[in-house]
């Protein structure tokens, strides 16, 4: 049987790469040792190994979430307005109003960044004067253009169009109250936004239009590493109202195929031929370095599955036969040594 601390050393190798700091950064791997699992000077005590222990509890909840299947956070940039044309448009398609008013059906209730509640048409065009003449200006209109090329060069966004979403089945009011910290915790004070809240997809969401200059002037530029943190953010608020929920990564979880765009989907719901669908095929080289990501993931979780499985802890053994079912519902086979406690 092994110790504790050879187990959360194990963990530790193969499992931080999996995980993101406190500051949601991937966490780098270290160069590969030739024995792994020797302490070292800075893991042999003390502050060290607290912290060691410390990231080996953090990768046992990732496993433990991800073999039980725990409800997985969705924050998504759909897409974004340059002139008001475009998002006064959003705004009326995420509020059901105007040409996207249902006959008998009522307009759906925006939430602002100050807290109030409005309904109506006479509401949405004041949050668009809003969005308009508020700090920074926005045109009424502007023209895509073409180069010599004759590919389209786009105006910027001013306005960044975004959704959070969780399944359906959780209760809808924790979930929008979660959806609102998240908001206010991301933009808070600075940024002019809207949000509307939907249930009639698969998944109940919360669309979120953000414009993009803040009342100081300085404008959002979010990357990818920020859209892994809103998720952390968003899933951290859930967890705080009871909701079970976790943000890791479609790598580091083995989910092979990605969902269709947001954007997409309107374009097809309005009747019209994406352009962009092509484009948004998986290309060769993507396909390519997927495969090998997951190969490294894969090896990964075999590895912290045979250090589980011989663990003298009864948890740990769970754990290593819970995440042995879940690679192999994933086509990957891992043999296990036989313990106490494992049947």
């Amino acid at each position: 049987m092994a110790s504790k601390v050879y187990v959360d050393r194990v963990l530790v190798h193969w499992g931080e790469e999996l995980l993101w700091d406190d500051n949601h950064r991937s966490v780098q791997k270290k160069a590969v040792l030739s024995n792994p699992f020797r302490a070292s000077s800075a893991h042999s005590g003390g502050a060290g190994a607290a912290a060691s222990a410390a990231t080996a509890a953090r990768v046992r909840a990732h496993v433990a979430a991800m073999v039980r299947q725990a409800p997985q956070v969705m924050v998504k940039i759909t897409g974004g307005g340059a002139d008001m044309r475009r998002i006064g448009a959003h705004i009326d398609y995420i509020a059901r109003g105007g040409r996207y008013k249902k006959k008998g059906e009522d307009e759906l209730e925006i939430e602002t960044d100050d807290g109030q509640t409005v309904q109506g048409e006479d509401a949405r065009r004041r949050l668009k004067e809003l969005f308009a003449f508020s700090g920074t200006p926005i045109p009424a209109e502007v023209q895509d253009f073409k180069g010599d090329t004759t590919l389209v060069r786009r105006q910027r966004r001013e306005a960044l169009n975004m959704i959070l979403s969780m399944p359906h089945g959780i209760n809808r009011e924790q979930v929008k109250a979660a959806a609102r910290a998240t908001v206010k915790e991301l933009f808070g004070d600075n940024h002019l936004y809207v949000m509307v809240h939907h249930e009639d997809t698969d998944h109940q969401h919360t669309h979120v239009a953000v414009k993009m200059a803040g009342h100081d002037g300085k404008r959002l530029n979010p990357k990818k590493a920020d859209l892994e943190n809103w998720r952390l953010i968003f899933a951290k608020h859930l967890n705080s109202r009871g909701i079970d929920a976790v943000a890791t990564r479609r790598r580091v979880r083995l989910q092979r195929k990605k969902g269709e765009s947001q954007a997409v989907r309107q374009i097809k719901d309005r009747g019209e031929e994406p352009m962009r669908e092509l484009t948004s095929q998986t290309q060769a080289a993507h396909k390519f370095r997927a495969q090998e990501n997951e190969k490294t993931v894969s090896h990964a979780y075999v590895e912290m599955a045979k250090a589980l499985a011989t663990s003298e802890q009864t948890e740990d053994r769970q754990l290593a036969k819970g995440l042995q079912g879940y690679l192999e519902q994933h086509g990957v086979q891992v043999r296990l040594r036989r313990q106490p406690g494992i049947r």
